[in-house]
């Protein structure tokens, strides 16, 4: 993938459809007109706001009409409270991930016309197969767009009088292509959350990270104009970046990581890497520590270096890759956090919505075949909680996914105790994917 933008047109619409999709989990700022209504419009990731042109005035923004034959009058009248949705026609289809995977609880939402010729945006979500239906559309060339996160995609359906248009050219599937959102993922020993995006068929640049080896993502996290070029980053477990050191190499990379989520990209943390949470936003989540790292240490001159190596420190031929293992010295160095969590089966209470629409119900079984895992012992008002369990021999249940927006109108950062690896299956696989498509 290159680095620059692939160049993408959105027609005005897109402003109203932006807007119905955007909201809560923090306020980003909206571009609404000073006369919109708007009408649930639900809570979903950060959306750049910026992308998109002011809403046009006077436009409703609702969800779906599909109640409106139980508000009495006949087809063809205004509906009260449903935007004037007098017209018969429908658009419907499947969102799904590039590989062709049904995306539940994705936002649907299509710019139409009330029975005044005005503009009229219509959303709604995704159910637990993909499924979606926007009714009471008006005929004629109709742009839908599907959000899920930071994933967008758009197509065009010819909405008949009386009758569905399929999404997706005909097909009946609207996915989101494979390079639409840029991703950067920043390798670990103990965590391959690449695997998933690779399953889905998404396009990401990795950057090596293991202990003793993370020159790479120490580049990337030096580099603030190419951090800004991706969208969302992705931090396994085991990445060998320490963030404890007050040399100055270190605080530019804390920096740049909130430069980044300020600016509205999204970061995913697991485990091991609770130090890209702990230290980049101190005190939103607290974690219980078994053997926390050194504090305030002044690194040797080449654990630090990334963009600006010394010469006698080694560089990978590669700037992206893995290759080169720095002095022995750096290995202690960048010592990770060390949990409580034990070896055991927990269940998981999954309180977030979207997962229980994801994984089919209200609980999941998680199988920690590690000990030493970062548990989470408190949060503060204003990160969410998104599943909790409780341990063997505890009294009572921790977070064990959470997700929070540090500055209003950023980017969000989510963190769960579990990752692929050492907890891979099914399960875990489907939890991480849900939460990836949220960010």
């Amino acid at each position: 993938m290159s680095d620059g933008r692939r160049p993408r047109t959105r027609a005005p619409f897109l402003a109203a459809v932006a807007s119905a999709l955007l909201s809560a989990c923090g306020s980003p700022e909206l571009h609404f007109g000073p006369d919109a209504v708007v009408v649930d419009a639900g809570s979903v990731g950060a959306v750049d706001a910026g992308r998109f042109p002011p809403l046009p005035p006077d436009t409703v923004v609702r969800a779906d009409a599909a109640i409106a034959d139980d508000l009495g009058g006949s087809p063809g009248e205004a509906q009260p409270g449903e935007g004037d949705a007098c017209f018969e026609g429908a658009a419907s289809g499947v969102a799904c991930t590039p590989d062709g995977t049904p995306i539940a609880g994705a936002r649907v939402a299509a710019q139409s016309l009330d029975c005044r010729g005005l503009p009229l945006a219509v959303e709604t979500t995704t159910d637990a197969d993909g499924t979606f239906i926007l009714r009471r559309l008006a005929p004629g060339p109709t742009r839908l767009v599907i959000q899920s996160g930071r994933f967008l995609a758009e197509s065009t359906v010819d909405v008949p009088e009386r009758g569905t248009a399929f999404a997706g050219g005909g097909a009946g599937k609207l996915c989101f292509e494979a390079d639409t959102t840029r991703i950067a993922v920043a390798t670990g020993y103990f965590d391959h959350a690449e695997s998933i995006l690779t399953s889905m068929g998404f396009a990401h640049d990795r950057f090596c990270g293991r202990m003793g080896d993370a020159v790479p993502v120490v580049r990337l996290l030096q580099d603030p104009e190419r951090l800004l070029s991706y969208d969302v980053l992705v931090l396994n477990c085991g990445s060998g970046v320490f963030l404890r050191s007050s040399d100055d190499a270190t605080q530019a990379m804390i920096e740049n990581l909130r430069g980044f989520v300020r600016a509205g990209g999204s970061v995913y943390v697991s485990d091991l890497a609770s130090d890209f949470v702990e230290v980049a936003w101190p005190g939103l989540v607290e974690f219980a520590h078994r053997r926390p790292p050194p504090a305030d240490v002044l690194a040797p001159r080449c654990c630090t270096c990334g963009g600006n190596c010394p010469a006698d420190c080694p560089l990978p031929e590669d700037p992206a890759q893995c290759g080169v293992l720095r002095p022995t010295e750096c290995r202690a160095y960048t010592r990770t956090p060390y949990g409580q969590g034990q070896i055991g089966r927990m269940s998981a209470n999954l309180v977030a919505p979207f997962l229980q629409l994801a994984l089919g119900g209200p609980t999941a079984d998680i199988d920690f075949d590690l000990s030493g895992w970062m548990q989470i012992e408190s949060v503060v008002d204003g990160v969410e909680i998104l599943a909790t369990g409780r341990a063997p021999g505890e009294d009572g249940a921790r977070p064990l996914m959470v997700l929070f927006r540090p500055e209003p109108g950023g980017g969000l950062v989510a963190y769960t105790s579990f990752h692929t690896s050492a907890q891979a299956g099914p399960t875990i696989d489907a939890l991480i994917r849900a939460l990836l498509l949220r960010l």
